[in-house]
């Protein structure tokens, strides 16, 4: 009865040793200027990542030759974060002996924030504060074409033209497959493998793809980079996929893209412009794309998410361009 008293302590107590530990967590913070006038845009100044027991730091000013002034003039950030999940913030406004904000979050929760550090006549400065659980280092595995994503394609805002005269948007993510497509002409589905047994459709050179379509129409992609660091000094090399015929009207592209436009348009000071856009977007022969998806046909590995942050969103990857 003893023995089992004490294997029954044992437990209970392990069991409370269990329920008292804590999620490791980490914060991620972005620094915006947020300003007063429509004509200005937002500007992200800086993001910080942090740990228990570490700190970052931003400062405003002018260092020597060196003029790092931000809106809202001469000032200094530090975020740190304790091993009780205690998020902290210090922001001095000119006398670093004096913070004007001195601000614990607690982090534990996981739940997403935003602080005002400092309001001026121009604007003021915003801290967006994401807790995430923080991942722990993956089993190592061989580094491989597909574990590492090395023969994927890296759209970091990449252009689409149509016979070298008529832009038709840009792409951004990460992935081993695009496909695009264009009213009343064609589909295209590419990557740079012979996916699904396809064949030889392109070609790629220093960051350009290209493609002939039908009726002698020509397909081109510009600033396209290849693996997680989007680089984009290679080839020629050959690009694979399969070319179809598209059976969306121009007409329904056209009354879907109108109305997007005069949703994406339709406050101040943009509005002035819409009528011209829609106009361009009538005059424009093929109107827009039916089709844009960036893909992969596997589950990609946590090394290759860690590296571009998500397989088919962007623009991370190419970030060491």
């Amino acid at each position: 009865m003893k023995k089992i008293a004490v294997i029954l302590f044992l437990m209970v107590l392990l069991e409370g040793l269990h329920a008292e530990e804590k999620t490791e967590v980490m914060v991620e913070s972005h620094l915006l200027y947020l300003p007063k006038s429509e004509n200005e845009a937002l500007k992200k100044i800086a993001n910080f990542k942090v740990w228990a027991d570490s700190m970052s730091e931003f400062h405003s000013g002018k260092f020597g030759k060196f003029d790092n002034t931000q809106p809202g003039g001469i000032w200094d950030l530090e975020v740190s974060m304790n091993d009780a999940q205690q998020f902290n913030i210090l922001f001095y406004k000119g006398d670093k002996s004096k913070p004007i904000i001195n601000e614990n979050i607690d982090v534990s929760s996981l739940q997403a924030s935003s602080r005002v550090l400092y309001e001026f006549e121009e604007g003021r400065l915003s801290l967006n504060i994401v807790p995430k659980i923080q991942q722990g280092i993956p089993d190592e595995i061989p580094l491989t074409v597909d574990n590492f994503g090395l023969d994927h394609m890296c759209f970091n805002n990449s252009a689409v033209i149509l016979d070298d005269s008529f832009y038709m948007g840009k792409f951004s993510g990460f992935g081993e497959r695009l496909k695009v497509g264009f009213p009343e002409l064609n589909n295209i589905d590419l990557s740079m493998k012979p996916l699904n047994d396809w064949k030889p459709i392109g070609t790629y050179h220093k960051g350009t793809i290209r493609i002939g379509l039908d009726d002698n129409h020509l397909l081109t992609l510009l600033r396209v980079g290849l693996g997680p660091s989007g680089y984009e000094n290679g080839g020629p090399f050959t690009v694979y996929g399969k070319i179809t015929p598209s059976t969306a009207s121009k007409e329904d592209i056209l009354e879907s893209s109108i109305s997007y436009l005069k949703w994406q348009y339709s406050d101040a000071p943009w509005n002035k412009y819409l009528d011209t856009l829609i106009e361009a977007k009538r005059l424009n022969p093929y109107v827009d794309r039916s089709a844009g998806t960036i893909a992969s046909n596997y589950h990609p590995s946590p090394q290759l998410i860690d590296a571009i942050g998500h397989i088919t969103l962007g623009p991370k990857c190419g970030d060491m361009r």
